[in-house]
């Protein structure tokens, strides 16, 4: 009922229609239409890390039955939308609009911007069937959380999982793009991540400082100083709100994260620094991860949130994934559970790192946190402008230019990094105590320029610096104006720093350092100026009555522009060394906005008392979008349009002309909106006018319309929209070949087997835009098929039809507006086209922006001319016997491809040549190499020539070699044993391996096995070359075994070396070996158990053939040799009474058996029996 009251009071303003905001959204329409059939499969492009796996070692593929965790599969909302949630953010920033702040729950965002729920179901359904174990739908029914083995994710997901392993670092990664059912195609994304190469944690490491307990004094052994909470509170000016009250009581705040803490640090930081006990709640998303490397990063997050926000709930979440990102995993937990109006995230991965399908991950999720209400604040990263490198990998940048994708999108807040410009001013800024309870020492606000620890030392490189520069993927926001912000139309970073050199590091308590021991820690790092800001926006919160204030972007922009708010940073950079060690690679800091620290940093207190004014601006205004006198709304691409945006104040009574800058967007239902031009308000009776001339709306059907972010006395404002048709303008390809950095379309010769650049530009007339899509590439008419171009920009080879590089100045041409043109840069191998001349045509289809057009290009290939590189005989080289040949076939100008033609061997040591054989050049080959195999007849040092004939493209040659020929050569044999240690009677085996260096030559003979100078026996050799004999005939001792070979036509004899056999064994005897006896008497004998060999296992005694009523009894059944000694026994015969009178003796068997295994003994006892 409260819904309903809400939305009749809004349609009261806005009309019906803005009921679908918070009363019945319309229903989504369910979009999978077809059966999901596993047979039929579609990839999702950019779902395996290409580009570190290229760069890895393959160690395997993974267990089929290993457990890999929780998953998340993205889901696709419609691109209307995404469109649609965009308007709604915007609204609901808006202080005009009656949709100001009235925030969405996740229900509400996923009944309206989520699948319908028939597909998620469906989606979740295909999921289990795979074996999959679903965990549960987001509410925003944009994402679905899995887990399963991989077995299972192979066979759902269509792809392998192998171990990869990098700078001594393993970690797991599907091996190649994954596949979805067809039928799911329109309403998944894909896995957003299926990787174990984590996001990185943007957090610098310091060294531990010494604490005196007593007195509470700091002792640093350099210039550099720890910020406590007080010291924080004194820089950025916090001081006079925790004096008014606002502390973030009421407040709180979420932190991402993947690692468990110790919560008795955070009750250590707080009791040693004077703030007030205050726990944080840690919520543990799954399986609790433990305490793992990140917990430096995790507890310095949740202590510094909650150092600036002391009474501010910290709700800590952490996730565990065995290879799925556990920060992903967490955000999606705080965003859809609505957990808090504030969180930070300190974990970064560059946009190209991240992939099309993370990306998208990020976009939707910081999307739905502003329709919520959430102040996303994200790390933007510690690496300076060179955002996919590691900042302490220990060498040099790639060079490129890079921004962190979960930074970048423009629903989060961005921060960067300063440092404090105090090196020669300490006593300036620093007491030489700190306070006794708080810890505090600095003296004021301490001047701040870019964040730059990195170093170009060889044997220390660091990359360490505050993170900026521009989006590759986003437009720019309609809020990211202002002085200082690029007109470069895409989403700049960061949006505001604070503090983060570990010159003057935060102070951590860790590993319960602080409570048993007596030192802090130090961080610094955008890690620590995001939960920083969080606390601040806590504060925030607080002060504006504890209602959640969104994407605080909207509110900071328009702060920049009054004074005393943000301290605008205008020294030092964020430029790491490149791969030449020079400091290139990132941006300067400027008045106002710029991409080394963005806004600056913030004095707290007047950023939160000014909130109000700013953020629910009193003054309202009315921005009107026009076109201007005589322009057409139908234009060709490129053409300029001129627009005339009117902001009127809408004030009571007299009012001054609104300032600042109206930024124009064009949108249209098939593509996103995108950012079109801007132009500075000139002031006019009571309005301001701003004529915006711009040449970059795309082209097709689009609405432009005007956004008026406010100037801090004027509240924001959103024109009408401007209907406009832009067809598509003449373009121009070219093709030729690129060198020292020039593009020449002019003819080019290439030897076979090299490999030259061939570039293609793909630019319109008018200089504005960024000829998209895909070309195709013929040779000869002939399409250049997989694998055939090689693109050194990527570093794969391309199939023919290629994908054009938007905006890259990879390649330049002389008279090109290069900064709008589109390129491909490609290395074409020789070999693909052979030797010749060859046409070169590529083929551009044409976008909505710009018409078709082709280029074709002169490429000649020249034969190579051949050279034999290395020739070797292999093995050694006897006369009449085969022997094989190996050359090594090459060119003079060094290049790599296969070549074909004949080479033939002769040999001419006596002026004339005799042919000994001659074979074919597989042309197949890349390596080179050839092999034939012939017989030379006459010992001696021979003269062999090998002619090759070459073939169309590469030229012929001929070389002589010198090779000795002998008449015999020598043999070996290798002579092995199964044991060296035996026992008598048990079988041994002998073998021999008859060995040469004549490579084609298969022994015959007979091998000979002695014992000492005995034959034992013999064998001819078999055609494996290996002879084995097993006897069991070794007496007892050691036994020097070996093996001789006769020798043959070829090979002469040879004799092994000897292998001592210790065999064990042992004697019985019995002594006196008869007796006799009378009935009803006894009588006993001794047997002698006598060692061989150093026998020394147990033997059992048993006695067999005995008379009637005659027993046998021994004093030892079982005796156990010392391998030295004999050992007596005694056995006691017996005749009973009844016992058979026998005159002639009768033979009692004595049988010894040993447990070893030996041949059992016997001895035999002669026994005659009387009355």
């Amino acid at each position: 009922m409260h819904r309903n009251n809400r939305c009749r009071n809004v349609a009261k303003v806005m009309g019906l229609a803005i009921c679908l905001v918070f009363g019945q959204a319309a229903k989504a329409q369910s979009r999978i239409t077809d059966s999901i059939q596993n047979a039929e499969r579609v990839a999702v492009k950019g779902s395996s890390p290409d580009r570190l796996i290229s760069v890895s070692q393959d160690i395997g593929r993974l267990s089929s039955s290993q457990s890999l965790g929780r998953m998340v599969l993205l889901l696709a909302p419609t691109a209307a939308q995404d469109q649609a949630a965009a308007d709604l953010i915007a609204s609901q920033h808006d202080a005009s609009s009656p949709l100001f702040h009235k925030w969405l729950s996740p229900a509400e965002f996923g009944q309206q911007f989520g699948v319908a729920d028939t597909d998620s179901s469906q989606v979740s359904q295909w999921l289990q069937s795979q074996g999959l174990n679903v965990h549960h739908i987001s509410q925003s029914r944009r994402f679905i959380v899995f887990s399963g083995n991989v077995a299972q994710v192979e066979n759902a997901f269509s792809t392998q999982m192998h171990s990869y392993s990098y700078k001594n670092k393993t970690f797991i990664s599907n091996s190649s793009d994954i596949q979805l059912p067809a039928a799911l195609r329109n309403v998944v994304r894909g896995v957003v991540r299926l990787h174990s190469n984590p996001s990185s944690p943007a957090v610098l490491s310091g060294t531990k400082v010494h604490f005196k307990k007593v007195g509470g004094q700091f002792t640093f052994d350099d210039s550099s100083h720890g910020i406590a909470p007080a010291d924080f509170a004194k820089i950025y000016n916090v001081q006079p709100l925790y004096n008014a009250g606002i502390n973030g009581t009421g407040q709180t705040i979420a932190i991402v994260g993947r690692s468990n803490i110790t919560i008795q640090d955070i009750r250590d930081f707080r009791n040693l620094l004077g703030l007030p006990a205050n726990d944080p709640q840690v919520i543990i998303n799954g399986n609790d991860p433990g305490i793992t490397t990140d917990v430096d990063e995790a507890t310095l997050d949740v202590t510094w949130s909650g150092a600036v926000a002391p009474m501010a709930k910290i709700d800590f979440v952490i996730s565990q994934s065995n290879f799925a990102d556990g920060v992903d995993v967490s955000a999606e937990y705080i965003v859809d559970n609505n957990l808090a109006p504030v969180m930070s995230t300190s974990y970064g991965s560059c946009e190209t790192d991240l992939g099309p399908v993370e990306n998208a991950f990020y976009f939707s999720l910081w999307q739905q946190a502003a329709a919520q209400g959430i102040t996303s604040f994200v790390s933007a990263g510690d690496n300076g402008g060179a955002g996919c490198d590691a900042p302490a990998g220990g060498v040099y940048s790639s060079g490129i230019l890079a921004v962190n994708g979960i930074a970048s999108t423009p629903y989060n807040v961005a921060v960067g990094g300063t440092q404090f410009e105090d090196t020669n001013s300490h006593s300036k800024y620093w007491s030489a105590t700190n306070d006794p309870t708080t810890g505090e020492s600095a003296l004021s606000y301490i001047p701040e320029m870019a964040w730059n620890e990195s170093s170009n030392d060889p044997n220390s490189v660091l990359l360490y610096a505050g993170s900026g520069g521009v989006s590759s993927l986003y437009a720019k926001p309609n809020w990211q104006t202002g002085v200082g912000v690029p007109d470069d139309g895409a989403r700049d970073l960061p949006d505001i720093s604070l503090t983060a050199s570990l010159h003057d590091g935060y102070l951590v308590c860790l590993n319960g350092n602080c409570g048993y021991g007596d030192y802090f820690f130090t961080f610094g790092g955008t890690s620590a100026s995001s939960p920083a800001a969080a606390g601040v926006m806590a504060l925030v919160n607080q002060k504006m009555g504890g209602q959640p204030q969104g994407m605080a972007n909207y509110v900071f922009y328009r702060l920049a522009k009054v004074s005393g708010i943000f301290h605008d940073t205008t020294k030092g950079n964020n430029k790491v060394p490149d791969p030449n060690g020079q400091y290139t690679v990132g941006y300067d800091a400027t008045s106002g906005y710029d991409l080394a620290t963005g806004l600056g940093s913030m004095d707290v207190n007047a950023l939160v008392n000014h909130w109000k004014s700013v953020a629910s601006s009193g003054a309202g205004t009315a921005l009107t979008l026009a076109l201007g006198a005589g322009q057409k709304a139908a234009v060709v691409h490129g053409m300029p349009i001129s627009f005339q945006a009117t902001v009127a104040c809408s004030a009571n009574g007299t009012c001054s002309a609104p300032t600042g800058a109206v930024t124009l967007s064009a949108a249209s239902s098939t593509a996103a909106t995108v950012a079109v031009g801007s132009g500075e308000l000139l002031p006019q009776v009571g309005s301001s006018e701003a004529n915006i001339l711009t040449s970059v709306v795309p082209g097709g059907s689009y609405n432009v319309s005007a956004r008026y972010s406010g100037d801090g006395k004027y509240g924001p404002s959103t024109s009408n929209s401007v209907p406009v048709s832009i067809s598509a303008e003449k373009s121009q390809t070219f093709v030729g070949s690129v060198g020292g950095g020039t593009f020449t379309t002019g003819p080019i010769s290439v030897g076979y087997g090299l490999s030259w650049p061939v570039g293609i530009i793909v630019a319109g007339n008018s200089g504005y835009g960024f000829p998209s899509g895909q070309m195709t590439m013929t040779a000869d008419g002939t399409p250049i098929t997989t694998g055939g171009v090689y693109n050194y920009a990527t570093g794969v080879f391309a199939p023919s039809t290629m994908t054009l590089n938007y905006g890259e100045k990879t390649i330049t041409k002389a008279g090109l507006p290069t900064s709008q043109s589109s390129t491909i840069p490609y290395v074409l191998p020789s070999q693909m086209l052979g030797a010749g001349s060859h046409q070169l045509v590529a083929s551009y289809p044409g976008d909505p922006s710009f018409g078709a057009s082709q280029g074709s290009y002169t490429y000649t290939v020249s034969q190579a001319q051949g050279a034999i590189l290395d020739f070797f005989p292999v093995g050694d080289t006897v006369a009449n016997v085969p022997i094989q040949l190996v050359a090594q076939i090459g060119f003079t100008n060094g290049g790599f491809a296969p070549y074909g033609g004949v080479i033939t061997v002769s040999d001419i040591t006596s002026g004339k040549p005799v042919v000994l054989g001659k074979s074919k050049v597989d042309s197949t080959r890349y390596d080179g190499y050839w092999t034939t195999n012939v017989t030379v007849t006459t010992p001696g040092t021979r003269t062999l020539r090998l002619d090759y004939t070459g073939d169309s493209n590469v030229k012929g040659t001929s070389s002589t070699y010198y090779v000795p020929f002998t008449a015999i050569d020598p043999s070996s044999v290798n002579f092995s044993t199964d044991v060296i240690t035996s026992f008598g009677g048990q079988p041994v085996t002998l073998t021999a391996a008859i060995g040469s260096n004549v490579s084609l030559h298969a022994a015959t003979g007979t091998v000979t096995f002695y014992n000492g100078t005995t034959a034992i026996g013999s064998a001819k050799v078999p055609k494996s070359g290996t002879v084995v004999l097993v006897t069991r005939k070794l007496p007892a001792g050691n036994n020097s075994l070996t093996a001789s070979y006769s020798g043959d036509a070829v090979l002469t004899p040879s004799v092994s070396s000897p292998i001592l056999v210790a065999v064990a064994d042992y004697i019985l005897q019995v002594l006196p070996s008869s007796i006799k006896l009378k009935q009803g008497s006894s009588e006993s004998v001794t047997l002698d158990l006598i060692p061989q060999g150093g026998f020394t296992n147990p033997v059992q005694l048993a006695c067999s053939n005995l008379p009637k009523d005659v027993t046998c009894k021994f004093t030892k059944s079982t005796v156990t040799l010392d391998g030295i000694n004999p050992a007596s026994v005694s056995l006691t015969l017996k005749a009973g009474k009844s016992a058979e009178v026998i005159n002639k003796a009768v033979p009692v068997i004595i049988t010894a058996t040993s447990v070893a295994g030996t041949t059992p003994k016997q001895s035999t006892l002669d026994l005659t029996i009387k009355k």
